[in-house]
């Protein structure tokens, strides 16, 4: 009876000291359960394009560029703080708010981040008011005109200044359309059309350049001119008055 006893208690205290060792460590859950849920690799981008790939831009960009009505929308940022910064290499970001209608008419509010970008236009002798880069945020862009971007490029006036700049990227637009529609009525042509319309392209791009350096050569050249004339007012040196009565 005794001995019936010593053996019973003697196999659970064998259970009670195997089971705790065959139960895994949190730490080894933890490792176990990351291992199940793999990270998504990155697509290598030498690899072709798949069709739900392209599908997908497509989604993204009729829905931001399919209709040729203007997009209204209000962006809010301490835009002077945000324009101190201009390094290409460094590059500052601003905290912003972007407000625009989504898909029910009702305004949202975005909070996007903003950086300037370029680089003649980043000078500050060129423009005061430079080109933007908009950073949206990874969440909440669902049913808005902006959703499934991740950054846009935003062209700008450049200068406050002067009234005729906030002309600028009105022309350029009216270009861009141009070249939309001489592009679509190539379509279907042969190579020599599709290079006249290359060509006419390069043109165009190089009267843009002409436009910009020709204004910063145009006040280049005011500046110089209010130079030459401070120079008559200026009162010769003291010393050299005298020298000269000394003669």
């Amino acid at each position: 009876m005794y001995c019936a006893r010593l053996m019973a208690v003697l196999a659970l205290l064998s259970v009670s000291v195997v089971a705790p060792a065959q139960q895994p460590a949190k730490g080894e859950k933890a490792d176990k359960g990351a291992a199940g849920k793999e990270a998504k690799p990155k697509k290598d981008k030498s690899l072709p394009v798949t069709a739900e790939e392209t599908a997908s831009a497509k989604r993204r960009t009729e829905r931001l560029f399919g209709s040729d009505e203007p997009l209204e929308f209000t962006l809010s940022a301490d835009f002077k703080a945000a324009f101190k910064s201009r390094d290409t290499v460094n590059v500052k970001t601003t905290k912003a708010t972007l407000t625009v209608k989504d898909s029910s008419g009702a305004p949202v509010v975005l909070p996007v981040e903003i950086a300037t970008r370029g680089h003649f236009r980043l000078r500050n002798d060129v423009c005061n008011f430079p080109p933007i880069r908009l950073i949206f945020p990874k969440e909440g862009l669902k049913g808005t005109p902006f959703a499934g971007q991740k950054a846009l490029k935003l062209g700008t006036h450049c200068q406050t200044r002067d009234k005729e700049y906030s002309e600028y990227p009105v022309r350029e637009h009216a270009v861009y359309e141009t070249l939309n529609m001489l592009t679509q009525r190539a379509q279907g042509m042969g190579d020599s059309a599709l290079m006249a319309l290359k060509q006419l392209s390069q043109i165009v791009h190089r009267q843009a350049a002409v436009m910009s350096y020709s204004d910063a050569f145009f006040m280049l050249t005011v500046f110089y001119v209010g130079l030459s004339l401070l120079v008559v007012l200026v009162n010769k040196p003291a010393s050299m008055a005298a020298g000269g009565d000394a003669h």
